[in-house]
């Protein structure tokens, strides 16, 4: 809705309680935050007016779902970036990192003042645009709260994981291609794990680039690294099986079966591992 008050439809909000209490009622973890957003755009002259909308559609969501235990967690942002910038993927600059601190402040104070059991609730918050770029995580504030959780998206490596026109092959028993995977996670152990503070894996994945075999070993060298150091991650499963695009999906939602069960038992070796 319109300023001041920034209220989200109740039809909408319904939908995702529901979505909400499908999950947990199988007992398992769930993740709200505010995602595909562009209004919270990290520069000091936006920042007044997106605090007011955070704050604003926080208290809502918040309020909502003050009775849940610690199964809800809430995220406070999506990657947040400047978008159409020649700094939207290559770190952010010093405003913006500042300006996402902020807000990831004002995300947390909203949520611990606003009742029930948010003030014991488990919170995630991102750095700029969810990078495990050295310089986003250095400039990252982590508020002084014990539950917090920092949230960080990680296709790595980049060239395999996500780049279209990079290269379909990963082997694990080659050093060049699992560098970048375990520079990734000793780096989140050495800033925030030995630190007592939690990270979590918010997006990775492998896109299909017909590589069965290889995203199969990826896969579970991935999840064996992240596994040691005791960070859970997230696929991000888009539901895209074919076409040109990111081809994410594991899942078939049409059809409730895995698409490759290959990637799954993989993902669940490495993590047995």
């Amino acid at each position: 809705g319109e300023a001041p008050d920034y209220i989200i439809e109740e039809v909408w909000l319904n939908r995702v309680q529901e979505v909400v209490d499908y999950a947990i009622q199988d007992e398992m973890f769930v993740i709200v935050n505010l995602h595909h957003e562009d209004w919270h755009f990290p520069s000091y002259d936006n920042l007044d007016p997106a605090k007011a909308k955070l704050t604003k559609v926080w208290e809502q969501i918040a309020k909502r779902f003050e009775g849940y235990n610690e199964y809800l967690i809430f995220e406070g942002m999506n990657e947040p970036r400047k978008f159409g910038t020649n700094v939207e993927w290559t770190g952010g600059d010093d405003e913006s990192r500042d300006v996402i601190n902020q807000l990831n402040a004002a995300f947390v104070e909203t949520v611990r003042k606003s009742g029930g059991n948010n003030s014991l609730r488990h919170l995630m918050i991102p750095g700029y645009a969810a990078s495990s770029d050295k310089k986003v995580l250095d400039d990252l504030i982590v508020p002084k709260d014990d539950k917090i959780i920092v949230s960080i998206h990680a296709y790595t490596p980049y060239n395999f994981a996500l780049n279209e026109s990079g290269t379909s092959e990963f082997s694990s028993d080659n050093s060049n291609d699992t560098r970048d995977v375990e520079n990734l996670f000793d780096s989140l152990e050495d800033r925030f794990i030995s630190n007592n503070i939690p990270v979590i894996i918010g997006e990775y994945g492998a896109r299909n680039k017909d590589n069965l075999n290889a995203r199969v070993d990826w896969a579970e060298y991935y999840i064996k690294n992240a596994s040691e150091k005791g960070i859970p991650c997230i696929w991000w499963d888009n539901g895209a099986l074919t076409g040109g695009g990111e081809n994410f999906g594991l899942l078939n939602r049409r059809l409730l079966k895995w698409e490759y069960p290959e990637i799954v038992e993989a993902l669940m070796k490495g993590l047995k591992d």
